[in-house]
C-alpha cells in the first residue's frame, strides 16, 4: 500500500489491524501493524520516506497523530517521533540519505526542523565552528612556527631548551595529534556500528 500509494488501502489495513489484533496474541497485538519492521529494517513511516510519493508520506505521518483535544475547527494533534526522527533508519535519515528534498517542505516536517535548530541545533553549530576554528588556528600556528629540537639528555629537561614558541609549537601538535586520534575513534565506533557499506554510503 505505501509503495503503490494507496491511501485508502493503508487506512483500511489499520483499521483491521486493530478489530483483530485482541484474537491474534502470537502476532504481537500491541505493536501496530505499521510500526513492524521489514527486512531492511524500515518500518512503513521509513519505507514512504524512502521510496514513496510526498503524499503517502504525508498521510502516512498524519495516521500517526494523535488528537489531544479539539474545539471547534481547532484540533491539537500530538506526532510521536518514535519511527520519524530516532535514529539510521527512521524516517528523517531516509529522507536526507535519499535526498527527497520534496518531503522536507512538507508543513510538519519543516516545523520539526526550525524547532530542533532552535533547541539544540544552533549550538551545536556555533559550538563545532568554535572547536573547528580553534584546530585550524592551532594547526596554523603549528606548522608557521620554526621547527625546534628537544634535547632528552639535557640535565634541565627535554623542554627546558625550546623557549616560548618552541613550547607553543608543541602544544598545537599536540592539540592536532589528539584530535585526529578522537576522531579516529569516534569515526571508527560509528563504521562498526553501521557496517562499512553503510558507512562509505555504497549499502542498499
Amino acid at each position: 500500500a505505501v509503495l503503490h500509494d494507496h491511501q485508502d488501502m493503508y487506512d483500511l489495513l489499520i483499521s483491521e489491524w486493530r478489530a483483530r489484533k485482541d484474537a491474534h496474541q502470537w502476532a504481537e497485538p500491541d505493536v501496530c501493524i505499521t510500526e513492524r519492521p521489514n527486512r531492511k529494517g524500515q518500518r512503513c513511516l521509513a519505507l514512504a520516506a524512502a521510496k514513496a510519493s510526498a503524499e503517502m508520506f504525508d498521510h502516512a505521518l498524519t495516521a500517526t497523530g494523535e488528537v489531544i483535544w479539539q474545539h471547534g475547527k481547532t484540533t491539537f494533534t500530538l506526532y510521536p517521533v518514535d519511527g520519524l526522527d530516532d535514529g539510521p533508519h527512521s524516517a528523517m535519515a531516509y529522507i536526507i540519505g535519499k535526498g527527497r528534498h520534496e518531503l522536507l517542505n512538507l508543513p510538519r516536517i519543516r516545523r520539526l526542523l526550525q524547532s530542533k535548530w532552535e533547541t539544540f541545533g544552533r549550538r551545536s553549530l556555533w559550538t563545532r565552528l568554535l572547536k573547528h576554528l580553534v584546530l585550524l588556528a592551532a594547526f596554523q600556528v603549528g606548522i608557521t612556527l620554526p621547527r625546534a629540537s628537544i634535547d632528552w639528555g639535557s640535565p634541565a629537561g627535554p623542554l627546558a631548551g625550546l623557549g616560548f614558541f618552541g613550547l607553543l609549537r608543541v602544544a598545537c601538535e599536540a592539540v592536532v595529534v589528539g584530535h585526529t586520534l578522537l576522531k579516529l575513534v569516534i569515526e571508527g565506533k560509528e563504521m562498526r556500528s553501521q557496517g562499512l557499506r553503510n558507512y562509505f554510503g555504497v549499502g542498499g
